[in-house]
């Protein structure tokens, strides 16, 4: 991939997958590249004993309301890997997105932070909806960086 085209660093991605009845735990790898068209998309890769490689996620930036700033809107494909077995199972995401680039003298940034943090730090909030149709929400403060 072209480097201007990566848009984090490699991340990781806890996944499971039940094999022959027992249930495989892997640290796949995990990283966003730039979309054709906008956007972004996520490269996964589980070595072994899974071994799999796909773009496992997609998605955008759209506006949010106050006191939030933009807003990531993205799916996770259902990754089948035996027919008539369950699906794998995504445990837990840990990926930093943000991308620079220089183009001549300039920098061009994929995000910036504000230069003022609000009192009490920047409010998060990540809403997770299943393919059962149950939505979970979680509220966070990021504290502000030191200066």
């Amino acid at each position: 991939m072209p480097e201007k085209s990566q848009a984090s660093p490699v991340g990781t991605a806890g996944v499971v997958d039940p094999i022959g009845g027992e249930l495989v735990k892997e640290n796949a790898t995990l990283q966003a590249f730039f979309a054709p068209g906008g956007g972004l998309q996520f490269y996964t890769r589980a070595a072994s004993p899974i071994s799999a490689e796909l773009i496992a996620s997609t998605g955008h930036y759209i506006s949010s309301r106050a006191p939030y700033g933009p807003e990531f809107v993205g799916a996770v494909k259902l990754i089948d890997t035996v027919p008539g077995a369950p699906p794998v199972s995504t445990e837990s995401i840990n990926i930093k997105v943000g991308a620079a680039y220089k183009q001549g003298k300039k920098t061009i940034y994929y995000g910036t932070m504000p230069t003022k943090c609000p009192k009490g730090g920047f409010p998060l909030k990540s809403e997770l909806t299943f393919n059962t149709g149950e939505t979970v929400t979680t509220l966070y403060k990021a504290p502000c960086p030191k200066k």
